[in-house]
């Protein structure tokens, strides 16, 4: 052999190196486990003829709506919406009046100080 060629008995420095794969095994198969029987159940088809068929059931009587009780919970709701909406008022225009009545007792407190700095002569 040459020098710098490669053979089977000396392998050059790159084949020396290289990994090469693990042969890969077969692996075994999940054991198969034993299906339990499906107990049949309610017939899901129409052409299912198999199976016993239940007796239907009556439709239930239409419920009998009473005018006079609807109306007065819908008048009693709607004057809870009234009044709430009437409390929600009265809490703004009191918060309100309370922000201004602040605004007032600073502005009070504020006024001598500024009517000081605006008559300072420069």
């Amino acid at each position: 052999a040459s020098p710098g060629v490669a053979s089977p008995e000396h392998p050059s420095p790159r084949q020396q190196h290289t990994v090469q794969p693990a042969p890969q095994q077969p692996q075994p198969a999940p054991p198969q486990q034993a299906q339990p029987p499906v107990a049949p159940g309610p017939a899901s088809d129409l052409m299912d003829l198999g199976a016993p068929r239940a007796e239907p059931t009556p439709p239930s009587p239409p419920v009998a709506l009473d005018r006079e009780r609807l109306r007065a919970e819908r008048e009693a709701w709607e004057k809870q919406q009234v009044l709430d909406a009437a409390a929600r008022e009265a809490e703004r225009v009191r918060k309100e009046a309370e922000l201004k009545a602040q605004k007032v007792v600073v502005g009070n407190r504020l006024e001598p100080e500024i009517t000081a700095w605006a008559k300072m002569s420069d």
